[in-house]
C-alpha cells in the first residue's frame, strides 16, 4: 500500500516494530526538500493497526541545520518510548553540498509510542567537520530484556577523516543523559581489532541484552561482528568473511547522458538481526563469485548459539526457491500441496543489493532486498526471503514484493550536483512479527519516489489487531473465493480438492490484519453470527436462520475429515 503521496522524493527508509504491540511499528525516510542540492529531513510514520494506515510527521532539524541524513529508528520494551537518531550536516561557509559532511548525531525521543517527540539533542559533536572529517550512518537500538540494563539506549556510527574510519558508541539509560558525554572525539572507539577503515557500523540487542555489532571493514574487505555482554564496556571481535565483497559504492554499467549512472549504498553497509534462542543473521552484498552470476548478490551468515560461531554466507540469489511466492494480494498463502517452483532472476544483468534482515519472536528470519534488471524496463522490484524456525538456517520462501517494477531514474536526486549519479539511499525497511513480514521502501511507480508498506506471511499464526468480528466475517467472506481461485492457479488442483483441502484444515488463507484463517474457523464464525441475528427474526426467516446457523456450527466444530 502507498504510505506517502506528494512532490518530495523519499529514500533512507527503515521500520521498528513495537516489542509490546506488534501492530505498532515506527518507520523513517528522508524526506528530499531541494534534491538537487541534496537537503533533506527527517519524516516518521507512525501505525497502531500492522500497517493499514499510517500518520506522519516531520521532526525538528536543529538550529542552523542544513541538512539530516541516515534516520533509523528503535523501540523501547513497553512501547512508549521511542527513538530516532540522525546525522546532522551544515554548510561549510555557505557552501552548497559538495562541500558538506555529517557534523553531529543527534537523538529524537518520543514517549507516547511516536505520537509527539521531543527537540533534537546531540550526543556527538565534530566542530572540524567537513567532507574529509566527518560522522556517518549512526545507528540506534534498545535493550528490550528484562536483565539489568533494560531499557538501555545504544548509538553507533563511524567517523572519518583522511586518515581512518573508527566507529564510536554512545549509550543512555534514561534517553537524556549519554555516556561518553558530547564532545569530539568522545565516543568509544574499538581500536583493538587493528581495523582502520570501518564502515556502515549497525547495532541490535537480543532478547538476553547482549549487544550484538557488525560492521564492513574496508581495509581486507571483510564483514566484521562483536558482541558485549557488559553493556558495550568490552567487545569481543572476529572477521565473518573476507570473501568478495563490494568495497565501496557501486553502480549499474554503460554511463550515458541518456542513461545516468545509478549509485546504490554509497557508503557500504551490512545488515544485523537478532531473535530468541542465540538466532543472528548479518546480511551484506556482494560482488559476482562466479561467471554467469549475478553481479551483485546478497550474502548471509547466520548463528544458533549467540554468536560464538557462524555459518559461512549464504547466497540468496542463486537460482530456484522451489516455493511459492508468499504473498497474493490480499490473501497470502501459509502453504500450498503442490508448489510450483519459483526462479529468482539469476544473470549477469541482475543485481540484488541493500539488504535488510528481520527475525520475529518464533525465531523466523526475513531478508529483504531491491533487485536491478538491467534488461528489463523497468528494471528495479525488490525480493524477500525467509527461513522459517527449525529449518537448519535454509532459505526455503522467496517471493517479489512489489506488485509492479518501478524506473528509479524518473524521481532522481543528484549526488551531490553530479548529474550522472544518482542517489537512491542506503536502507529498505523490514519488521517482522507473528509469522509475518513487513517490507518498507521507496519506489517512483507514480512519478516520485514514494513510501510503500506490504505485509507478507508465511506461518499459520494469527496476527492480533484491532479488527471487529463484523469486518472480519466480512474479510474472510470476501476473500476466500479469490483464494481458492488463486490456489487451483498455483497447485493445479481442482476446485474440489482446494476445498476438501481447506475443509481438512491443510490449507489456510492468510489475511493482512486478521492472520490465518481456517475454513473451519470462518464457517463458526458465520454460524454464531446467523445465530445472533435469527433471534431478531420471527417466523420462517427465523426457523430458516436458526437452521443455517446450526448446521455451520456443526461444520465448524467438526473435527472429522471432509468425505
Amino acid at each position: 500500500m502507498s504510505v506517502t503521496a506528494d512532490g518530495n522524493p523519499r529514500f533512507d527508509d527503515l521500520l521498528a516494530v513495537d516489542p509490546s504491540v506488534s501492530t505498532h511499528m515506527v518507520g523513517v525516510t528522508l524526506r528530499f526538500t531541494d534534491a538537487p542540492e541534496f537537503k533533506s529531513e527527517v519524516e516518521v510514520q507512525n501505525t497502531f493497526d500492522g500497517g493499514a494506515t499510517w500518520s506522519g510527521q516531520l521532526l525538528a532539524s536543529p538550529p542552523g541545520s542544513y541538512a539530516l541524513w541516515d534516520p533509523r529508528v528503535a523501540i523501547g520494551p513497553n512501547g512508549t518510548e521511542v527513538y530516532v537518531v540522525a546525522a546532522q550536516v551544515e554548510a561549510l561557509d555557505g557552501a552548497g553540498a559538495d562541500s558538506m559532511g555529517p557534523g553531529s548525531v543527534v537523538v529524537y525521543r518520543s514517549q507516547d509510542s511516536a505520537r509527539s517527540w521531543s527537540d533534537p539533542q546531540t550526543i556527538f559533536d565534530n566542530p572540524n567537520f567537513g567532507l574529509a572529517d566527518r560522522v556517518e550512518m549512526p545507528r540506534v537500538a534498545v535493550d528490550t530484556s528484562a536483565g539489568q540494563r533494560a531499557g538501555r539506549i545504544y548509538v553507533v556510527w563511524h567517523h572519518k577523516t583522511e586518515s581512518a574510519s573508527v566507529p564510536a558508541l554512545a549509550w543512555s539509560d534514561d534517553g537524556t543523559t549519554w555516556q561518553p558525554s558530547a564532545s569530539a572525539d568522545s565516543g568509544f572507539e574499538w581500536t583493538q581489532t587493528g581495523i582502520e577503515d570501518w564502515s556502515g557500523v549497525t547495532v541490535e540487542v537480543g532478547p538476553d541484552g547482549t549487544v550484538h555489532i557488525a560492521s564492513w571493514a574496508a581495509d581486507g574487505g571483510s564483514v566484521v561482528y562483536g558482541r558485549s555482554t557488559d553493556g558495550g564496556s568490552t567487545v569481543a571481535w572476529g572477521v565473518l568473511t573476507t570473501a568478495t565483497n563490494i568495497g565501496g559504492s557501486w553502480s549499474v554499467p554503460d554511463v550515458s547522458k541518456e542513461n545516468p549512472q545509478l549509485v546504490f549504498a554509497e557508503t557500504p553497509t551490512v545488515a544485523l538481526a537478532v531473535g530468541p534462542e542465540g538466532r543472528l543473521a548479518i546480511a551484506w552484498t556482494s560482488a559476482a563469485t562466479g561467471e554467469g552470476e549475478p553481479p551483485l548478490q546478497v550474502l548471509v551468515a547466520q548463528s544458533t548459539d549467540n554468536g560464538v560461531a557462524w555459518a559461512s554466507g549464504q547466497g540468496l540469489a542463486g537460482g530456484s526457491s522451489g516455493l511459492l511466492p508468499l504473498l497474493y494480494e490480499p490473501v497470502g498463502v501459509g502453504s500450498l500441496p503442490k508448489p510450483k517452483g519459483f526462479d529468482l532472476p539469476r544473470s549477469s544483468g541482475d543485481y540484488y543489493f541493500m539488504p535488510q534482515l528481520a527475525i520475529d519472536a518464533n525465531g523466523d528470519l526475513g531478508c529483504l532486498a531491491y533487485h536491478y534488471a538491467s534488461e528489463a524496463t523497468p528494471p528495479m522490484d525488490a525480493y524477500l526471503w525467509v527461513s522459517v524456525a527449525g529449518g537448519g538456517g535454509a532459505f526455503d520462501l522467496a517471493a517479489p514484493v512489489l506488485d509492479q517494477a518501478f524506473d528509479p531514474t524518473v524521481s532522481p536526486v543528484e549526488a551531490f550536483n553530479e548529474p550522472y549519479l544518482l542517489f537512491f539511499g542506503n536502507s529498505i525497511g523490514l519488521g517482522a512479527a507473528h509469522g509475518c513480514f513487513f517490507p518498507f521502501w521507496s519506489d517512483t511507480r507514480t512519478g516520485v519516489a514514494q513510501l510503500y508498506a506490504s505485509q507478507m506471511c508465511v506461518k499459520d499464526v494469527p496476527i492480533p489487531g484491532p479488527v471487529r468480528i463484523e469486518e472480519r466475517i466480512s474479510i474472510i467472506v470476501e476473500m476466500l473465493p479469490k483464494f481458492v481461485a488463486y490456489a487451483m492457479e498455483q497447485t493445479g488442483l481442482s476446485q474440489t480438492e482446494v476445498l476438501r483441502l481447506m475443509f481438512e484444515g491443510k490449507l489456510y488463507v492468510v489475511i493482512p490484519h486478521v492472520g490465518p484463517v481456517p475454513v473451519r474457523e470462518a464457517a463458526l464464525a458465520a454460524g454464531q453470527a446467523i445465530g445472533a441475528l435469527s433471534d431478531l427474526a420471527s417466523g420462517d426467516l427465523r426457523d430458516a436462520m436458526a437452521q443455517l446457523s446450526g448446521e455451520l456450527i456443526r461444520l465448524g466444530r467438526d473435527d472429522s475429515p471432509v468425505r
